[in-house]
This record gives structure tokens, C-alpha cells and sequence, in this order.
């Protein structure tokens, strides 16, 4: 059977809905935490960005012919949209500000807990070889990432 771009879209609705709530729920959280001032609402066109992006990784990654997963799609997209040389970047830039980082980052981290917990048997199968490098590589990721935040807050002032 072959695949439309209507039945590409109605397989991952569902997706796109419980991961935009999940989303919108913890951005109203951190919101209302941090007393920054910033209305929680702000952020439903930055999700609503997000979902076109999605959806366009996902049919790019149906449509051409490249095998490579479609998060590689949706993140060179994203990129390319926030490119200082995309006529709409600033747009972009301002839509996306009103969003908090970590709203993001705690519904992706909980969709790949999911994912690893449904296959745990093969996860334990791979051995105590598995869980170091994973540890590793989280440990590695965290410290690259501090580090590179820390040099660009010095680089531009701000600490």
C-alpha cells in the first residue's frame, strides 16, 4: 500500500498531540516556577513551529530516497530555518524565545526512557559494556556542553 502524506499525518497526530500537551504542561510549570513575567501562552506558536518541522522531517524522510532517520531531516531543517541567511530567521528566532529549553528537553528525555523501557530485555542482554558507555557518553555530553556554555558566556560578557 502506498504511503500519502495524509496517512503519514494521521499516524503521527497522536504524537504530535501528546508530545505539544506535554510540552505546553511543562512550560506552563517552569513559567509559573520561575516568576519570569512570561505568559505561559507564548510558547503555543514556538509548538506550533515545532510541529510544522516535525512534519516535515517525517515526509522528507518518507519521500526521498536517502535512508537516514528523520531526525536528522527535522534537525537539519530547524537549522537551516534558523540560519541568519534564511530570509525569516529572525521571525523564527522570536517565535521560538517565548519557548523554555527545558520544556522541551523533560517529554523527549520521558519518550526515550519509554523507548529503552520497552526493550529492556535487549537492553540488559547488551551487558554492564552498554550501560558505561551510555553513562559515558551522557557524562561526556553534559561536560562538552557546560563547557562550551561557559566559553560563550565569557566570549560574550555575560560572566
Amino acid at each position: 500500500m502506498e504511503r500519502t502524506v495524509k496517512n503519514i499525518l494521521l499516524e503521527n497526530l497522536e504524537n504530535f498531540g501528546v508530545i505539544s500537551l506535554c510540552v505546553f504542561a511543562s512550560n506552563l510549570i517552569l513559567n509559573m516556577k520561575a516568576g519570569n513575567g512570561v505568559s505561559p501562552f507564548t510558547c503555543i506558536p514556538a509548538l506550533i513551529l515545532l510541529a510544522l518541522v516535525s512534519v516535515a522531517g517525517i515526509l522528507l524522510k518518507e519521500f526521498v530516497k536517502i535512508n537516514v532517520p528523520a531526525i536528522v531531516y527535522t534537525c537539519v531543517l530547524a537549522a537551516i530555518l534558523s540560519l541568519p541567511c534564511f530570509p525569516w530567521f529572525q521571525a523564527v528566532i522570536d517565535i521560538m524565545g517565548g519557548l523554555q529549553f527545558n520544556a522541551v528537553l523533560a517529554p523527549i528525555l520521558a519518550f526515550t526512557g519509554i523507548s529503552v523501557g520497552r526493550d529492556l530485555a535487549g537492553f540488559i542482554k547488551a551487558g554492564p559494556k552498554l550501560l558505561l558507555v551510555s553513562i559515558l557518553v551522557f557524562m561526556g555530553t553534559y561536560l562538552g556542553s557546560a563547557l562550551i556554555s561557559q566559553i560563550g558566556l565569557i566570549l560574550t560578557g555575560q560572566i
